[in-house]
């Protein structure tokens, strides 16, 4: 019995780091390169042979995966009073969007989805209301969003105020650079 518990136990800590693994590098999931194919073994010289295979990135899986974790992320962010625990799910939706492709940033927020709603809300709160480096976090994903969605999130940054409150940030940080230099 404990020989069976102990190969369970390192089944899930196998199971545990490749979860861990994909949350702390998602690019190499959701990259659009195509991982080279093993070199082919020896084959008998017939036509029947089997072809290696190759691993191919899979839009609708990726997607799948995104809308279980993007509103567990944010739901987390908002509901959370624990700092650290805010900077790890901002972190985690940082990376995400981050990796994300523009094919599935359309796919993601098409219509009836919240997602996109959902993130802009969180970069909404973050600009309001945290640290340095929350802004820096929250900046650098309203890039990125741009560049890959810019009809889909830009009505929701000025709905929310988003770029109102990019624009207070920048003139105070121009007034404080300005004293600074006097």
């Amino acid at each position: 019995s404990s020989g069976i518990n102990a190969e369970y136990g390192e089944k899930n800590d196998e199971g545990h780091r490749e979860v861990v693994h994909i949350l702390q590098n998602p690019g190499e999931w959701m990259s659009d390169q195509v991982a080279p194919p093993p070199p082919p073994p020896p084959q008998p010289s017939s036509a029947d042979a089997p072809v290696a295979d190759v691993w191919v990135r899979d839009n609708t899986l990726i997607v799948k995966y995104l809308n279980y974790w993007v509103p567990q992320f944010t739901d987390i962010f908002q509901n959370t009073l624990y700092t650290s625990v805010r900077k790890s799910s901002l972190t985690l939706l940082r990376k995400i969007v981050r990796y994300l492709t523009p094919d599935i940033v359309v796919e993601l927020c098409a219509e009836g989805n919240p997602y996109s709603s959902q993130i802009v809300e969180t970069i909404a709160s973050v600009l309001e209301t945290d640290s340095e480096e929350g802004t820096v976090l929250a900046l650098s994903m309203v890039r990125d969003l741009c560049e890959k969605g810019y009809d889909i999130f830009m009505d929701h940054f000025c709905r929310l105020g988003v770029i109102n409150n990019i624009t207070k940030k920048a003139m105070l940080y121009a007034e404080e650079k300005q004293k600074s230099d006097k």
